[in-house]
């Protein structure tokens, strides 16, 4: 029996043909092909196992001899016009493959019994196809190879209510349908999230494929850049560290997600963002304003460097606008560049916090050591007025009393909420940003950029005279923080 004809979509003369005997039972593979419009047929079934029927075969769309073979008990494929074949098994069960399809970049394989599955971003194939197929990998020029990464749609996100840097259950929802998943996180950190009614979806964000012939020494570093087209960079990632490393950079709020190193095929995904604003620790008083994090690039044409102790690669790739948005290159600038503008001012205004506070931590020191010394009576009175000044200026900055996102109800929403909240507002849709939402940028920075002065004048003045005072009992100075 024959169950597909494929005609080649590279070459009118060529076609293949997939057939079954099983019936008569005779479960050897029949795989052919002609390249003389069917004058001559070839046997193409090398490295298929001898029990393992054939029910289809394809070719990829964009990589000519690049062929595809579903069988009785997985799917193959094969770098060289069908001369050779070797599994593509994966995390594939092993199950009829009855047909396959090839769409855009992705590997579409329909089973019997076990639904439809998709391999995601076939392009690292082609492209080790083009360099004399995938035995290649363990013989490249060096130790590692960078793939240039398939175009990635940008397209607006599922409003998320429950998403966090921790594990555990989230909603998201589109329109009025809302979608429990389960938050997940792989040992280097990057998200694999799951669906509670429903299969998984293809990663959002940019994938890089990598091949290592074998894991970097502790000590070499590796990392990951993305940068712009004309070389600035937008963020970069690193190698897992010690114990001790990741436990300090987990104690600074590091969340990224780090770059793998097994020796073979490794994967990272990127979320297409800037690097996020300082961070205000157990801030709860942003509530469902979605966190803090940096701006997403608009579509362009942007680069990656891989970098491993000296050697370096580099390769470009593209994002490209959601299909069904309407918005124009210059929609995207201008939401960019009011993006940048927010993730700045929270910066500068979280920054403007945590140093405020440092600088109140040292006072508070001052208090206690001056309490019941009469020879430092004065040091108590000057730490209480710059004490006062400060907490002026953070009750305006930042809602403190806010212990969990419900207390957003109960408390007014402050400075820096404003901001994050407005991020939000602006990235939730494809297109130029409104005129109110420049209005509110513009009233919330000039309100931040006020208090951030009073901050500044205090450190610069009210700070330096108590010094003086300290300085005249011959004590240390207080040091700003940098």
């Amino acid at each position: 029996m024959i169950s597909i004809i494929e005609a080649s979509p590279h070459d009118p003369a060529v076609a293949y043909v997939a057939a079954t005997r099983y019936k008569h039972d005779d479960f050897a593979p029949y795989l052919l092909k002609t390249a003389d419009y069917g004058q001559t047929w070839t046997a193409i079934v090398n490295g298929i196992p001898a029990d393992s029927f054939t029910r289809t075969i394809k070719e990829d769309t964009a990589q000519p001899g690049l062929l595809y073979c579903g069988t009785e008990t997985g799917i193959f494929f094969s770098p060289d016009d069908g001369a050779n074949w070797q599994p593509l098994q994966l995390n594939l069960p092993v199950v009829p493959i009855h047909d396959i399809v090839v769409h855009d970049t992705d590997l579409v394989a329909g089973t019997h019994g076990r639904s439809i599955w998709i391999m995601d971003d076939i392009t690292p194939l082609r492209e080790l196809v083009v360099n004399g197929g995938p035995s290649t990998v363990n013989s490249l020029p060096s130790t590692a190879h960078l793939f240039a990464p398939r175009p990635t749609i940008r397209y607006v996100l599922p409003f998320d209510f429950g998403a966090s840097a921790t594990v555990g259950t989230s909603y998201m929802m589109t329109g009025a349908t809302i979608y429990p998943y389960q938050q997940r996180k792989d040992a280097d950190g990057q998200p694999d999230n799951r669906l509670h009614r429903a299969g998984q979806n293809p990663p959002y964000g940019v994938l890089v494929h990598y091949a290592l012939a074998e894991e970097p020494s502790a000590e070499t570093p590796v990392t990951l850049t993305f940068l712009t087209d004309d070389g600035q960079e937008i963020k970069s990632f690193r190698r897992k560290g010690s114990e001790e490393v990741e436990k300090k950079a987990k104690e600074d709020g590091d969340t990224d997600p780090r770059v793998a190193v097994q020796a073979g095929a490794n994967r990272f995904l990127w979320n297409m963002r800037y690097t996020d604003p300082p961070k205000i620790k157990d801030d709860a008083s942003l509530g469902f304003a979605g966190g803090v994090t940096g701006p997403v690039v608009p579509p362009g044409t942007y680069r990656v460097r891989l970098t491993i102790g000296e050697s370096t690669q580099e390769v470009p790739f593209a994002v490209v606008p959601d299909p069904r948005s309407t918005a124009t290159p210059e929609d995207f600038a201008a939401q960019f560049a009011l993006e940048q503008q927010i993730a700045k001012k929270l910066g500068e205004t979280n920054q403007g916090i945590l140093r405020l506070r440092e600088v109140r931590t040292e006072l508070e020191r001052w208090e206690q050591r001056a309490k019941d010394n009469p020879d430092l009576k004065e040091i108590p009175e000057a730490v209480k007025a710059l004490k006062e000044k400060l907490q002026a200026i953070e009750d305006e900055l930042i809602q403190h009393r806010a212990k969990g996102a419900q207390d957003t109800l109960n408390y007014p929403v402050k400075l820096n909420a404003k901001l994050a909240f407005l991020a939000g507002v602006v990235s939730s849709g494809d297109g130029k940003p409104t005129k109110g939402a420049q209005v509110v940028y513009t009233e919330v920075a000039t309100r931040v950029d006020r208090q951030l002065e009073l901050l500044a004048d205090i450190l610069g003045e009210d700070l330096v005279s108590f010094n003086a005072l300290i300085g005249s009992l011959r004590l240390p100075a207080v040091t700003l923080p940098t």
